[in-house]
């Protein structure tokens, strides 16, 4: 069985380039949601800031929310804190 690849960020680029490592880690976490076969997963959002990615978005069950920041907790190895703000709204 083949292991997901993980961030090739490392966490030093946030401090050389803040923006530019900022938006990789977003790009990469947005890009997971994506490869997602749950279309809902698709329109989450990222934000990362201080060690912390940010989720937000709006999906129909908490089930969805938890596979959203598990599928990103799986790439980020530990590097950054998950602070998910999806909110769950069904219909």
């Amino acid at each position: 069985m083949s292991q997901a690849p993980t961030f090739q960020v490392p966490p030093d680029v946030t401090a050389l380039d803040p923006a530019s490592g900022r938006r990789a880690i977003c790009v990469q976490a947005e890009a997971e949601l994506k490869r997602s076969s749950f279309r809902s997963l698709h329109a989450v959002s990222c934000e990362y800031e201080d060690g912390v990615l940010r989720l937000r978005g709006r999906l129909p069950s908490f089930f969805l929310k938890q596979l959203a920041q598990t599928l990103v907790a799986r790439q980020l190895n530990g590097t950054a804190r998950i602070d998910n703000r999806v909110e769950v709204k069904a219909g």
